[in-house]
């Protein structure tokens, strides 16, 4: 779904250097990508007259750094959607939220992943996945080694999926 989510930045602007800054974040798609899909950001500071689009893309899975995103799409990346978007009333953070399969080679199951930004949108730090970890014992070692999050399932192919419900259609993001 690529429809956009708003949020505003109504921190007090002693709090907040981008108060009263709209952000506005929506689903991308490469033209010649058949299933990647990115979540892409923009942001306005007059009232939505005009429109900045400088870091556009947030989500940072890449098969050519970070070694597992597959080759699904047209640099290998794999879909992100439904995003969410909100901003902490108290300092100004941006956070955002969405479904991300780069862990699927499938491109089916998904986890929701969550960054934050301090710096109006213009970076962001590390993307954290919400869901469960997938954490196994390596034998030789004797540690445990995390393999990524154990993913929503939401494919038709899974038995125990809701076929009523799925992920829906939008999600809520609330932050303070």
């Amino acid at each position: 779904y690529p429809s956009p989510v708003i949020a505003s930045d109504n921190s007090l602007g002693g709090y907040s250097q981008f108060a009263g800054r709209l952000y506005v974040s929506y689903v991308t798609k490469s033209r010649d990508a058949t299933t990647n899909t990115d979540i892409a950001l923009a942001y306005s500071d007059d009232g939505g007259n005009t429109w900045q689009t400088d870091s556009n893309k947030v989500n940072d899975d890449d098969a050519v750094t970070d070694g597992f995103s597959g080759s699904i799409g047209a640099n290998g990346d794999r879909s992100q959607y439904e995003p969410a978007i909100a901003v902490d009333p108290t300092n100004g953070t941006l956070v955002m939220s969405w479904y991300d399969a780069r862990y699927d080679a499938a491109d089916a199951r998904v986890a929701r992943f969550v960054p934050t930004s301090i710096d109006g949108g213009a970076s962001f730090g590390a993307q954290t996945y919400l869901n469960q970890p997938n954490q196994v014992y390596d034998a030789i070692s004797g540690q445990a080694t995390n393999l990524g999050p154990i993913p929503d399932n939401f494919s038709t192919g899974n038995p125990g999926a809701q076929g009523q419900f799925y992920e829906g259609t939008q999600q809520g993001l609330a932050v303070f």
